[in-house]
Order: structure tokens, then sequence, then C-alpha cells
């Protein structure tokens, strides 16, 4: 256990040494959400309603203190109002907002993902870094590594929704009848026209199949118009 703490902490260390000269390719999207060059990571599906889903993490090399976190939507607990990120004593006396959601960032630093946020906490800068490692075999984990230097925390989250995902656009049901609709016209048109001028060797108007009704259709359309405008209360008939 302690060495995973250990890997943690030093794969935070690194990615913070570069971070303020990095402002990464992960375009921001949304509170939690980014689109880089390998896809898109939304972490919506992490985001608790109402409270934070991390909540009162211990943290896992700083005794005394606990952490909530929740992805998207702003949380309160305690006098943590409408954060991203709280801290908060084991006694639950101590509250400090580490994060707004309106004030997250996603850093790329070398191939790895990174969500920030900040606060100022009665005048009190503080820097929240969310290393986001992917795993496609994990719903969620978090390790809280407390503070790594002054008024700057860290959190390692690993999870299948850190993985960039590519998007996959398909047709809608309706797109596909139209293209069905539409190759279907097309070959009854085309087809019609071959029969009626190869085998009943019609020409002029005749060569469209059906043409008869084809012509009737504008007063068909019309005629069914009247009728629901009226309601049915005239007689088909009459129209």
């Amino acid at each position: 256990m302690l060495r995973k703490h250990v890997v943690l902490l030093t794969l935070a260390c690194q990615v913070l040494q570069v971070a303020a000269q990095i402002k990464g390719n992960c375009r921001k999207t949304g509170p939690c959400s980014c689109e880089s060059d390998e896809g898109i990571i939304d972490l919506s599906p992490l985001a608790g309603n109402g409270d934070a889903m991390f909540k009162d993490v211990v943290s896992s090399s700083f005794n005394g203190w606990k952490f909530s976190w929740n992805p998207c939507i702003p949380f309160t607990e305690g006098n943590c109002r409408n954060v991203a990120v709280c801290e908060l004593s084991d006694d639950g006396y101590a509250f400090y907002n580490l994060g707004t959601q309106d004030s997250a960032w996603f850093l790329t630093v070398s191939g790895v993902f990174q969500l920030s946020y900040n606060a100022s906490d009665e005048g009190f800068p503080r820097v929240t870094y969310v290393t986001l490692v992917c795993d496609p075999s994990q719903e969620k984990t978090l390790d809280a590594l407390g503070p790594l230097y002054s008024a700057t925390y860290g959190f390692v989250l690993t999870s299948k929704y850190c993985c960039p995902r590519r998007e996959t656009t398909g047709l809608s049901a309706g797109s596909i009848l139209l293209i069905v609709f539409f190759v279907l016209l097309f070959v009854y048109i085309v087809g019609g026209v071959a029969f009626q001028v190869g085998v009943r060797k019609s020409s002029g108007k005749e060569i469209i199949p059906n043409y008869t009704w084809w012509f009737s259709l504008p007063t068909l359309i019309k005629d069914g118009v009247k009728f629901t405008v009226s309601c049915g209360k005239m007689s088909y008939e009459k129209l």
C-alpha cells in the first residue's frame, strides 16, 4: 500500500512540475468533459446529483483530513458551498473550498490528462489537480493525495471514463427511412419508365408509371385538405 502511495505521489508531482507551462490539447467542452486528438473524455457518468460522488475520502498521506469531490455539478458540504472540491477535518469543524466547477480546466502533460480547479477561500488561493488514469476495467477509484505543496492539492482518479473515446456517428431511424424511401422511389421511377418504353412502347407523358394517378394527386391532396379543415362536416362527394 505504501508503495502505491509513493508511486501516485511521484506521478502527481511530475505532472505538476510542468502543468504551469503546458496547457494541453484537451479542449474543454464542459465542466467535466474535453475533446483531444485521442478522443473525448467525459466524466459526467461519475457526477453525483446534489451530493459529492466521492465523499469524505480519507487522504493517503495527510492524516486528520478528508476530501470530497464531485465532477460536473456543484455540491454543498458544511461550509463548502457550491464547490467542486472540499477539504474537511476529521472532527467536522473546518471546511475549505479547494475549487469551483466554473474554474475547471483540462491539461495534457506528456500524454497524461489532468483536470484542475482553483478557488479563493477567504482570500487564500488554492489549486487542485485531478490526474486522470485510464483503466477500462475500473468503474471509479479516487486516491486523495492531499496537499502536494503549499495550497496545491492532488488527486488521482482511475476509471474507464478517463479513457478517451471516439464518437461514433450513426444514422438515426428517420434518416434511414428517408434513404430507403428515396432509393425505392428512384427504382420505381427508373424501372417504371424502362418498362413503359421498352415493353409497352409508350411515349410522351405515358412513359411515367401510373401517370394518371400522379397527375390527379394535387387534386386529391386539395380535396383531402378541405375535408380535414371542415372536420368532416362536408360530404366528401361535394368537395
